[in-house]
Parts: structure tokens; sequence; C-alpha cells
């Protein structure tokens, strides 16, 4: 089931009993109100980092963030966050392949090519990248 990314947080932070961890403490500031609501870039040359970074009891959120292969090949310095763009943030109650695999197909749609994904390849991930290769 598919919610309102910015109502699904503001009721797990206000939360007295949610627990986050360390890295979603971290990770959590960085995606600001302007990042959920910014108009989406289309583009040809989409590189995508995904995780599922925040969990709040069953509810799990897939992330995924993106730098253009142009933006990435100008750097002259290691990738930072600030070089990435939030593409979206997904609060799903069960994640599956099928579940990433149609999460990664609605945004594809979206933005535009996708170049490349990389992942801490967890099996929900992992199978769901799988699908979505064989799909395109």
């Amino acid at each position: 089931m598919r919610r309102p990314v910015r109502h699904w947080l503001v009721r797990q932070l206000s939360s007295h009993s949610a627990q986050y961890s360390f890295n979603s403490r971290y990770q959590l500031p960085y995606w600001g109100q302007y990042e959920f609501s910014r108009i989406q870039e289309r583009a040809d040359e989409w590189i995508w980092m995904t995780d599922h970074p925040l969990q709040c009891g069953v509810t799990k959120c897939l992330a995924i963030l993106g730098i253009r292969e142009q933006q990435y090949q100008q750097l002259t310095r290691p990738l930072q966050h600030r070089d990435k763009q939030t593409r979206t943030l997904i609060p799903v109650d069960q994640s599956t392949g099928e579940i990433v695999q149609g999460q990664l197909d609605e945004l594809a749609r979206q933005v535009g090519v996708l170049l490349g994904i990389v992942s801490d390849l967890g099996s929900d991930t992992r199978k769901g990248m799988r699908l979505f290769q064989a799909s395109g």
C-alpha cells in the first residue's frame, strides 16, 4: 500500500516509540520538503543508488537517489551527498522483488532512461533489480 511520504514521516517522527537506526537519523535531515515536492528532472542518463534506510515497525521506505552520468563524470573528487538528487522515498508495509520492480518501473517512467543502479543488494532489492532489468 503506497502512502504519501510526508504524512508517514511526520507520524513516525512524532511517535515517541519509533526506533531509528543511527544511519536513518543521520540521513533524515537531508530529505527536506523541497526534495519531495520538486518536479522530477527527465534525462537519458540516470545512475541510481537504492536502499531501504528507514524502517518503523513493519513499514520500510525505499530510497532512490540519483545522479546524471554527465555530472558524475565531471566530478574531480569522490561522490558526496550534495551531488545526488532524491528521486523518491516510498513507504511500504511489505517489500518483495516484485514490489521493488514496480517502484523502479514507475520511477523510470517519470524520470527517463536508467544507465545503472548501485545497491547494498538486499534480497528484495536484488530480485527487483533483476526483474526490472529483464522487463526493460
